[in-house]
């Protein structure tokens, strides 16, 4: 059992309209599938012990990937998620081109991110779990949707400037 102490305030309706979405320019995203939910969140939770960051790398071909990487002077290791397609929100039309799209965040930021919405999955089947990932300019922006109960959850993971 994990106990976290989180502290949350309600936002009323006047302020939560005040809030918004970072407004950035979208880089690519992939959608993932639910049987990879539970392994994405469990292979970044273990390379976080590896490192700080964590290499993003979304590979973009006939058949995309997801790749999770760390690199330092004790450890060279990937893992990769293959067979997934691209995600892309309603408002962005433009096609994306064929290459790699490479992103360094926090990894204890990633690892949380992902545990996040492992924990809350215990309340849906199974079969209504599905996410996205998206790389943007400034941040990695993971969407986890929940269609049946008309919302959603995005967390925003800042990129590591310089790495």
């Amino acid at each position: 059992v994990v106990l976290q102490d989180v502290p949350v305030r309600i936002l009323s309706p006047t302020q939560l309209a005040a809030c918004g979405e970072p407004q950035t320019e979208l880089v690519v995203g992939l959608s993932l599938p639910h049987p990879i939910l539970k392994s994405l969140y469990l292979k970044a939770d273990r390379l976080k012990a590896l490192d700080n960051h964590v290499r993003i790398t979304l590979s973009l071909a006939e058949v995309s990937h997801l790749i999770l990487e760390v690199r330092n002077e004790s450890v060279n290791i990937h893992t990769t998620f293959g067979n997934l397609s691209r995600a892309r929100p309603e408002s962005l039309q433009a096609s994306m081109d064929e290459k790699d799209i490479n992103a360094v965040v926090d990894s204890r930021q990633l690892s949380r991110s992902l545990f996040g919405y492992h924990a809350m999955s215990f309340q849906l089947q199974s079969s209504q779990l599905s996410a996205f990932i998206f790389l943007w300019r400034t941040c990695v922006m993971l969407h986890f949707p929940f269609e049946s109960q008309g919302g959603y959850i995005a967390f925003y993971i800042p990129l590591v400037i310089g790495d």
